[in-house]
């Protein structure tokens, strides 16, 4: 199996308020934007962010793991899922470039084969480059949060997300999940298997920062 199979998508909900987090995403901002020269601030710090913070997530996860995006314009357009996760096509390719042009990303494109109708995602993961940045400024994994996203979704036939009036009903549904996830957030979830004899036996890494769940509805 060609290594970049292992992956997982990235994942937006990431956060920090940390100083040592803040100082690795301010030093990082600078060495980027001396590179890309003309940028929108505020949006090559909000792709930053999400980038730097979810690869140094997955490599604690598993140094292996990769983690997929499209590059495919059209994936980010309105109506789509990327861009209902308020992800925008030209600031985050141009984070993801950078960083890896500054050698802080492993970059494998994607492709799609129109004939064989075979394909796959492009895919990153964190460099040692980055990791060593990271730890260096003494920033750990448990420094970086995740945002709950919203409790309840419904989606149509084909799985995307529909917009709904609340009723009485979907608030005490949304109340019972808030409430497992308070519970799911103040202890220390783990497996009574290592993480080695995990990924041997069934191939996969266990991201436990990845607890909010959420009750979905078709």
């Amino acid at each position: 199996m060609d290594e970049r199979e292992y992956s997982r998508p990235l994942t937006v909900h990431r956060v920090s308020d940390y100083p040592e987090i803040k100082k690795v995403l301010n030093d990082l901002f600078v060495e980027l934007s001396n590179l890309l020269g003309r940028i929108s601030v505020d949006k090559t710090r909000k792709f930053l962010n999400l980038v730097v913070l979810d690869l140094f997530v997955a490599y604690k996860t598993d140094p292996d793991l990769y983690v997929g995006y499209s590059r495919a314009k059209d994936k980010y357009r309105p109506g789509t899922p990327n861009h209902s996760l308020f992800l925008r096509y030209r600031p985050l390719m141009r984070v993801i470039d950078g960083l890896d042009e500054l050698g802080y990303l492993e970059n494998h494109r994607g492709f799609y084969d129109r004939k064989s109708k075979i394909g796959r995602q492009s895919r990153m993961r964190a460099t040692q480059k980055l990791i060593d940045l990271i730890e260096g400024n003494a920033a750990t994994s448990g420094m970086v949060d995740r945002v709950w996203g919203e409790p309840i979704l419904l989606r149509d036939k084909d799985g995307q997300e529909l917009v709904f009036e609340p009723t009485e009903e979907t608030n005490r549904y949304a109340e019972q999940v808030q409430r497992y996830n308070e519970v799911l957030s103040g202890n220390t979830l783990r497996l009574c298997i290592t993480d080695a004899q995990l990924k041997k036996e069934h191939g996969i890494a266990v991201d436990y920062s990845h607890f909010p769940i959420h009750r979905i509805f078709n």
